[in-house]
């Protein structure tokens, strides 16, 4: 008698990791984002209020960015006027990560240069994010 192969189960995907980028006053919209990620299967993180007691705050965005397979900044009124967000689009970018804009309530002359040449996405499109990280982790893998 021959014995039958073993079933094994298939791999699971590996979980997209996303570090969603804000101002102070965009925290709540930051936590709202963060949870609509998680809810379509997305590692989401946004509060730096996570890193340990005494962390320099550049490493820890530098290690949590590094970490992750995308950047999601929220583009507000506020934001558009923070140096923070022009530091952590820059670090994602220089760490090779896809950088996905969400913009609200800014119009699209309003946008900053580094932002302008990108894909943005409304809230109401939050949907597309994990389509386009996979499809971004796909072409990475390629290379």
């Amino acid at each position: 008698m021959t014995e039958q192969p073993k079933a094994t189960a298939p791999t699971p995907e590996k979980q997209k990791r996303v570090y969603v980028s804000h101002t102070e006053e965009s925290r709540d919209l930051a936590k709202y984002v963060s949870q609509k990620l998680r809810d379509m299967g997305i590692d989401a993180s946004s509060d730096e209020s996570n890193a340990p007691e005494g962390t320099e705050l550049r490493q820890w965005l530098k290690d949590e960015i590094g970490r992750s397979d995308a950047v999601v900044t929220l583009v507000t009124p506020n934001s558009l006027e923070s140096n923070w967000m022009q530091y952590e689009v820059g670090l994602a970018t220089g760490l090779d990560r896809l950088v996905i804009p969400v913009v609200v309530d800014v119009k699209t002359d309003q946008l900053p240069e580094q932002i302008a040449t990108k894909r943005t996405l409304g809230l109401d499109q939050l949907e597309q994010i994990r389509d386009m990280i996979g499809k971004a982790i796909a072409h990475s893998s390629n290379e």
